[in-house]
């Protein structure tokens, strides 16, 4: 659209020598690190619901077990996970207070 043209320029590629400095686990860990900073200081209630979501799939998850097998302690289990996924939320739900007071 200016009137230049484009001009094609070989460039010759070597292979890479070494190995490389990228450590799949420790470099993930670092990179979730920071995914998770970012999400609890922008957005810190799809952090806490998140787990609070999770804690309560597990509980109901465990309930029909425990009525079918007649387990009595994988109910409780069950009913104190309920409990703590409302205080996660709970704690979600401070966490954006916080926020929204530190931002003023």
């Amino acid at each position: 659209m200016t009137g230049r043209s484009v001009a094609y320029i070989p460039i010759t590629y070597c292979d890479r020598v070494g190995k490389s400095k990228v450590r799949l686990f420790r470099d993930g860990l670092r990179t979730l690190q920071y995914i998770v900073e970012a999400i609890a200081y922008y957005n810190p209630l799809k952090l806490f619901l998140l787990c609070s979501a999770s804690c309560v799939a597990l509980a109901l998850a465990c309930i029909p077990f425990a009525i079918v097998f007649r387990i009595a302690t994988l109910f409780m289990f069950s009913a104190g996970t309920l409990l703590v996924a409302m205080i996660i939320f709970s704690m979600g739900l401070l966490a954006i207070l916080l926020k929204q007071i530190m931002d003023k």
